[in-house]
């Protein structure tokens, strides 16, 4: 009994009828999207900084557990290739620059950039369901020295 009311509270006449009234739409999941990073790190002078750690952070908080990190070269950019984010989020999405080899390549202060810092360019249009799309995020940040 508890089976039937189950189907027939979701949609009784898609699922008894589905020629006339069409089959009944379930959709699982949760909405997701596609991330590319692009980072730069240079100094105050426009001097590229070998060396810094960059942490995207998609709902905006340092240490979620969703944050991923990649490092600068020595032209003072990093690349991550394809995030996914669940729950994606332009509004809240940060890129915190962080010095974290010490005196090495000098010591900088570290830099926090949120949407009204970064560039976020959809590349491709999301399906429209739970796929939001992909997109590609520019950060560059000057960081100033300690």
């Amino acid at each position: 009994m508890l089976g039937l009311l189950g189907f027939s509270s979701c949609d009784p006449l898609g699922f008894l009828f589905p020629k006339m009234y069409g089959s009944p739409a379930a959709e699982y999941g949760m909405p997701y999207a596609e991330y590319k990073l692009k980072a730069e790190a240079t100094d105050e002078d426009g001097i590229p900084v070998e060396g810094i750690r960059v942490v995207v952070s998609p709902e905006g908080q340092v240490d979620d557990w969703q944050n991923d990190t990649t490092y600068t070269g020595q032209d003072g950019k990093a690349e991550i290739e394809m995030l996914k984010y669940t729950w994606p989020s332009q509004e809240n999405m940060k890129v915190l620059f962080d010095d974290v080899d010490g005196e090495k390549n000098g010591t900088f202060d570290s830099v926090a950039l949120d949407k009204n810092n970064l560039e976020i360019e959809q590349t491709v249009q999301g399906s429209g369901n739970w796929d939001e799309g992909k997109f590609i995020i520019t950060a560059k940040a000057k960081l100033p020295k300690k």
